[in-house]
């Protein structure tokens, strides 16, 4: 079960970054392509979420109270700054592109 743990945390980490990555680079190369990277920016941000919410789900079943005690502070912490980032990445994006 741990293999799962592992796997919903890489994949979490991988679309936070994606969604990170996808405004900076779309206001970079300056083309105007409409609310696509926003959209796909957005939704990168929810999947991260989901997997986190699988990774908890994951942890729950195996009871490991421990571990979860130990990292929701920080998981909620990070969820709620990534949120906060992601929002104004994309505003600065709106504004760039309008």
């Amino acid at each position: 079960m741990p293999d799962k743990i592992l796997i919903f945390n890489v994949l979490s980490g991988v679309f936070g970054i994606g969604a990170l990555i996808i405004p900076v680079l779309s206001s970079i190369q300056g083309q105007n392509c409409g609310s696509r990277p926003i959209a796909v920016s957005l939704s990168a941000y929810i999947l991260a979420l989901v997997f986190q919410i699988f990774d908890i789900g994951e942890r729950v079943k195996l009871q490991d109270w421990t571990a979860l005690a130990d990292t929701m502070e920080w998981v909620s912490f990070t969820a709620a700054l990534f949120a906060l980032i992601i929002i104004l990445l994309n505003i600065i994006l709106l504004r760039i592109k309008s």
